[in-house]
């Protein structure tokens, strides 16, 4: 915000920040905010889950000491330019519903059905088994997720078309940003 008032101006509306107040509590802070650029032929990235979820205290990858149901992360994402897969601009994937097994997915031998969309593991010899959701936009679309719930950055396999978007980070006051703002 400090670079250009152009940052600030793109910002969400009061009343989104409002939502996040009732989820993150009072003066929830900045943890990051940057672009996400994937030129043409870019690979994204694997499922993973977000700070400070990835540095937590965890057995067998099940993270410890907190509950999904109080989020301390809130990942916002503003696309600024079309993302979608009939372009082949790799659109963000998440898996609904991953966030309630606090569960890094970096932990586990996953097993991904691209045809059908979904993930799958088997943990204490039971199947688990999740859709993957693909989140596409026009330019200016922006979504909203818990930095628990796996997502990744999708691949651009375009040949023409750049993958851009502004990210943000949105942390209870009582952690540590990520980067200091």
């Amino acid at each position: 915000f400090k670079v250009d008032d152009s940052f600030g101006k793109i910002l969400p509306q009061k009343k989104v920040f409002d939502n996040l107040e009732k989820i993150l509590g009072e003066n929830f802070v900045a943890g990051f905010y940057g672009a996400n650029v994937l030129n043409p032929g870019a690979r994204g990235q694997p499922f993973h889950i977000d700070y400070p979820y990835a540095t937590m205290e965890r057995k067998k990858g099940k993270l410890q000491n907190f509950s999904y149901k109080n989020p301390i992360n809130i990942q916002l994402q503003i696309m600024l330019n079309e993302i979608n897969e009939k372009k082949d601009v790799g659109p963000t994937d998440i898996v609904p519903g991953s966030q309630l097994l606090q569960q890094d997915p970096k932990s586990l031998e996953i097993f991904e059905n691209s045809k059908k969309k979904e993930k799958y593991f088997i943990s204490n010899k039971k199947k688990y088994k999740y859709k993957i959701k693909s989140l596409e936009g026009k330019r200016g679309t922006m979504i909203l997720f818990n930095g628990l719930a796996w997502h990744r950055a999708g691949d651009n396999m375009s040949k023409k078309f750049r993958r851009i978007t502004l990210n943000m980070q949105i942390l209870s006051n009582y952690i540590r940003p990520q980067h200091k703002f």
